[in-house]
């Protein structure tokens, strides 16, 4: 079970890692159209920050909370 949750969290871990190196060269490929799409993104994410900084803190709040049941059921 701890080896399928470690892979699950470094699969998640390794999309994002993907996505936040793929953006830019979607940016640097659309240059036209970057600028816009950059600033609704910055939009977004500046609204929602607090939401987005809660969501990922309850992720790991769980992943914790998952992994140390384990650790004391085995």
């Amino acid at each position: 079970m701890s080896a399928v949750l470690d892979a699950s969290f470094a699969v998640a871990v390794f999309l994002t890692s993907m996505i936040t190196v793929a953006a830019p060269i979607v940016v640097v490929a659309a240059p036209e159209r970057s600028e816009q799409r950059l600033a609704s993104w910055k939009a977004w994410l500046l609204g929602k920050s607090r939401v987005v900084v809660l969501i990922v803190l309850m992720v790991v709040g769980a992943f914790l909370i998952v992994r140390g049941v384990h650790d004391l059921a085995t």
